[in-house]
């Protein structure tokens, strides 16, 4: 897994439908508190842990986008809450709130020794506690296994959090003494804000750890599932509309296969409709030339990226 954040070269792929972004409705919208409005620069950047600490970030933009993590999902970054602040400060408002967060995704299966070991033991609930049964969309996370189940709670607990049983004992994997506060706790806890204040992304690329074939891609879509789940559980963004998905088409196709509105097991994908964030440009009109592309999963191009040093460039397309 990554140690750092992948910068993205790639354009990223799709076909200009510009009727289709004419027709789009936005993504994410603004609310009070938050920022929005109109802003004849509708520019931002976004900044972690590698800016992290000294770098002198600008005043003039209108909205940032923070990452939680330490460039893994189950690390976090040092600078969280003056990087944060700082986004609080901006005033220049668009279409899209100041103040924005990423978080780290990624599926390594059960080679990690956070791995739900299921409903087993102390039980499920000391792993997020997506049902007091251990229940998933995809059926019980029995055991300390490589199924779908299991990877969907393995995402909830990335956001939710796992909190240590305490008898110190991870040899057997039958339960967790590695404490993860999870995103939104530790969002929460550090910065002093409400996880249900802000917008949210899934940062999804191909250079974090993720499971290959067929069945391994379902077990990815589990996983970010489950992410999605416990920020909704959060009320993150107060509404199933302010979580979106940082990737291109081509990373989301190797990690996904691509799911549709309805994935092979009959469930809704709850990845299908989020808003789009794609990188992949090289200058600021090429961001905004982005803006046209093709959404890779039925959702909305809400922002696009493009690569800059010391930080990157970010354009709010609506």
């Amino acid at each position: 897994m990554l140690s750092s954040r992948t910068r993205l070269f790639a354009r990223a792929s799709g076909v200009l439908t510009l009727a289709t972004v004419l027709a789009a409705t936005p993504a994410f919208a603004a609310k009070p508190g938050a920022g929005g409005g109109t802003s004849s620069t509708p520019t931002g950047i976004d900044v972690s842990y590698p800016q992290c600490p000294g770098t002198s970030l600008p005043t003039s933009k209108a909205f940032a986008v923070v990452g939680v993590n330490g460039g893994l999902a189950n690390d976090y970054n040092g600078c969280l809450a003056a990087e944060f602040g700082y986004a609080r400060s901006l005033t220049a408002a668009t279409s899209q709130p100041v103040a924005q967060l990423y978080v780290n995704t990624g599926d390594p299966s059960n080679t990690v020794s956070d791995w739900p070991f299921g409903s087993s033991g102390a039980g499920l609930g000391s792993y997020g506690a997506v049902s007091a049964s251990g229940a998933t969309p995809y059926g019980s996370c029995t055991g300390y296994d490589a199924t779908a189940a299991c990877a969907y709670v393995y995402g909830y607990d990335m956001v939710a959090g796992v909190a240590s049983d305490g008898d110190g004992d991870v040899t057997d994997n039958t339960d967790n003494d590695v404490d993860i506060p999870g995103d939104v706790a530790y969002f929460e806890s550090t910065t002093g804000d409400s996880a249900s204040a802000f917008h949210w992304w899934l940062d999804v690329e191909t250079a974090n750890g993720w499971q290959t074939a067929a069945a391994g891609q379902a077990m990815n879509v589990a996983d970010l599932q489950g992410m999605v789940a416990a920020l909704r559980a959060a009320d993150a963004g107060v509404g199933a509309g302010a979580v979106g998905i940082y990737t291109t088409s081509s990373q989301w196709g190797t990690v996904t296969g691509t799911p549709k509105a309805t994935l092979s097991n009959g469930s809704a994908d709850t990845l299908w409709g989020l808003a789009d964030w794609i990188p992949g440009a090289r200058s600021e009109s090429g961001a905004q030339s982005n803006c046209l592309l093709t959404s890779f999963n039925g959702g909305t191009v809400a922002l696009t990226q493009w690569f800059s040093h010391p930080y990157d460039g970010d354009y709010a397309c609506r």
